[in-house]
């Protein structure tokens, strides 16, 4: 397709180059059909062209080439200045109001007038139907294109030059394709091995197909209950995966499937078919025992969850947004099958009643569905099916809810002829809605199809209605979310304040249970795993007489091991041999304080305490999840305790010490040990050197 052809953009028919490609493209294009923007052959369109011509060489400098044409868009604007005129005309003719930019700027569509280059045929969407050209390379001895047809947009027909044909290289194309217009007879990208599809094991955990509320298990009417799953108030549907895609499994109930050209042009169509507010078609699996239709899954239900749901706020905005996404849409699928299983169950009387309760009365009494309607009637029907959804979403309801009667009575009285009061529908509660939706919703079910209006109609009435509020649910919600996100950025700095305050108070907690260098490497997320330690120094001291001294004094409850202390130095951080003397001149402190202590309350007596110290091999780590603990592993460990025990409370002498080799002492559950006493430090160099 050439848009025009021109120095700047090149000329398509132009394609030799001179070289040894020259052969094998003009074979290429004796095929060619090439496309290009009418070229008008009026005589005020010549006039116009001469005129821009002119212009162009004397306001801007350029100059055309010889065979260059003036594009096609230099005319189309100039069409559309015309256009304007022409709609202004119109408009002052009618009476109509100029200052209306709206009514001016929609006046001519789904209409035409003539513009510079002929007639101009405008669509019902304001768009312009455009005029074709089509060239075809005749003669391959000289490379001569030539005008072979003409396509008339405002008329869509296509008018062959007389005197010339296309040169069809290998034959007149069939009237219908082999594989069809749109490949349907040989690609069936859409048909899906049954063996491809995998069933999800969670259905529980994902959204429902319909809410299992009021009338909605009568509705859904599946044969085999084992699809189905009820998890939480929601009826939930199968769901598996296709082509990585997660999809809902819909099963025809029909055991055999005859993919007649019919039904693979609808699958076909399907296939193409996407809109932002329809669920999309992936595929289907025609197999016998496993004729199914996979659509996309939609995680949080159906609009009927939403209506059935009072746990969901519905303000109008929203549901003025619902019924305009609605508008133009409905239940969509391969029409052949689902008729042909209609007719199926009507014949077997399994037909499920609950679901033909939005179906217009004039669709019911086509009685067992023996002949496809006019495609008029459906378009009326679906009008009908809106105003029973614009029902329940302006109710909350399900449909003909509080009735009290079966589905089969409803639809009797819905077929029947209109009583004094009316034709039998659902009741709209007074004050429920605006007077003019639910006049617009009494118009949409009318007994008479002619009198239910256009969907285009409703819409300029919702549109109407709903001044002021937002134009889609899309909106409504990025205002909602821009409220939200007025407050959000100082609720995250509260809570992240809070955050902070409570991590500092959990890792202050952590370093009071645990040494530093641990506390650090379990707060940064990283494990602590348990070490061997070649030597270490290990205090234990124990208050003389603890029990009865408590007994004696007011009453205090504080989570111990007894009365017992246990302090290491050298580990988690080696500090050489420097433990022995940390944990030395601890112990004499220690020893020097509790000499000078008195109790308030028992004068005459003096606190004492046992303190035994040893160095050996240890093994740590951290033990617990929950409530990590530092702990320590060895027989170093109950050396140091077997210290203390042997140990005297306050000897002036010292305490006893297992440091070096100097006598030996008898060690409860250990036997003969080398063991010193610990007197005190040096005075000459009291910070080092132990006696």
């Amino acid at each position: 397709m050439e848009l025009f052809p021109s120095d700047w953009l090149g000329y398509y028919t132009q394609f030799l180059r001179g070289d040894y490609k020259d052969a094998a493209v003009t074979k290429a294009y004796e095929s060619l059909l090439l496309l290009t923007p009418l070229q008008p052959d009026n005589i005020e369109h010549k006039i116009f062209s001469d005129e821009v011509k002119l212009r162009a060489q004397r306001d801007y400098g350029y100059t055309f080439g010889v065979d260059e044409v003036v594009n096609y868009f230099i005319t189309a604007f100039y069409d559309g200045a015309i256009y304007l005129t022409e709609a202004i005309n119109r408009t002052v003719e009618e009476g109509g109001d100029l200052n209306d930019g709206l009514a001016l700027s929609q006046k001519l569509w789904n209409d035409t007038y003539m513009g510079i280059t002929g007639l101009v045929a405008i669509d019902h969407q304001g768009d312009r139907l455009t005029d074709f050209d089509i060239y075809h390379m005749t003669d391959s001895a000289t490379q001569t294109f030539k005008l072979v047809g003409r396509f008339r947009g405002a008329t869509s027909n296509y008018e062959p030059i007389p005197g010339v044909s296309i040169q069809w290289r290998n034959g007149l194309p069939l009237d219908t394709p082999v594989c069809g217009f749109r490949g349907e007879w040989c690609v069936k990208t859409w048909l899906v091995p049954w063996s491809e599809v995998r069933i999800s094991k969670h259905n529980k955990q994902q959204g429902s197909l319909i809410s299992m509320s009021r009338m909605s298990l009568a509705i859904v009417g599946v044969d085999d209950s084992s699809q189905l799953s009820i998890n939480k108030g929601q009826l939930f549907t199968q769901v598996g995966v296709c082509k990585g895609n997660t999809v809902a499994i819909r099963r025809f109930k029909l055991k055999t499937i005859d993919l007649t050209r019919h039904i693979l042009l609808e699958f076909q169509q399907l296939q193409h078919l996407h809109h932002q507010n329809l669920c999309a078609f992936i595929g289907a699996t025609i197999e016998p025992g496993n004729n199914t239709l996979l659509m996309e899954y939609c995680p949080r239900g159906s609009l009927q969850d939403i209506l059935e749901n009072d746990d969901i706020e519905l303000d109008w905005t929203f549901r003025y947004s619902l019924l305009r996404d609605i508008i133009g849409l409905t239940d969509y699928g391969p029409f052949s099958i689902f008729n042909s299983t209609k007719q199926n169950q009507t014949e077997n009387n399994q037909l499920n009643k609950n679901k033909l309760l939005w179906t217009a009365p004039e669709i019911l009494r086509n009685g067992k569905g023996k002949s496809r309607l006019e495609n008029e009637v459906y378009v009326k029907g679906d009008i009908y099916s809106f105003g029973i959804i614009c029902h329940e979403i302006v109710m909350r309801c399900a449909p003909f809810e509080g009735c009290d009667i079966e589905a089969e009575e409803i639809l009797t009285k819905v077929m029947a002829p209109p009583s004094i009061e009316g034709p039998f529908r659902p009741h709209i509660l007074p004050d429920s809605c605006p007077k003019k939706l639910s006049q617009l919703i009494e118009r949409c079910w009318d007994e008479n199809p002619v009198n239910r209006p256009s969907f285009k109609s409703i819409g300029g009435v919702i549109r109407k209605i709903s001044v002021g509020k937002d134009n889609n649910i899309l909106d409504n919600l990025m205002k909602r979310m821009e409220l939200y996100a007025n407050n959000l950025e100082s609720l995250v700095n509260e809570r992240t304040r809070a955050y902070m305050e409570e991590k500092k108070r959990a890792e202050d907690l952590l370093h009071r249970l645990l040494p530093p260098y641990v506390a650090d490497k379990l707060s940064a997320g990283n494990s602590v795993e348990p070490e061997s330690f070649s030597t270490v120094s290990i205090y234990f001291s124990d208050i003389v007489g603890f029990t009865v001294i408590a007994s004696m004094s007011t009453p205090l409850q504080v989570e111990t091991i007894g009365d017992a202390y246990m302090v290491v130095s050298g580990l988690p951080v080696r500090n050489g041999n420097n433990h022995i003397r940390e944990i030395s001149n601890m112990a004499l402190d220690i020893r020097h304080k509790v000499v000078d202590f008195k109790f308030r309350h028992l004068t005459d007596r003096k606190l004492e305490i046992r303190i035994g110290l040893h160095s050996g091999p240890v093994v740590a780590g951290v033990v617990g999840l929950t409530m990590p603990r530092y702990c320590l592993f060895g027989d170093s460990v109950n050396t140091a305790s077997r210290m203390e025990s042997t140990s005297e409370g306050n000897n002036e002498g010292g305490f006893l010490a297992r440091f070096l080799l100097v006598q030996y002492d008898q060690m409860k559950g250990k036997g003969d040990m080398v063991t010193h006493w610990l007197i005190d430090k040096k005075k000459e160099r009291r910070d080092t050197v132990i006696q």
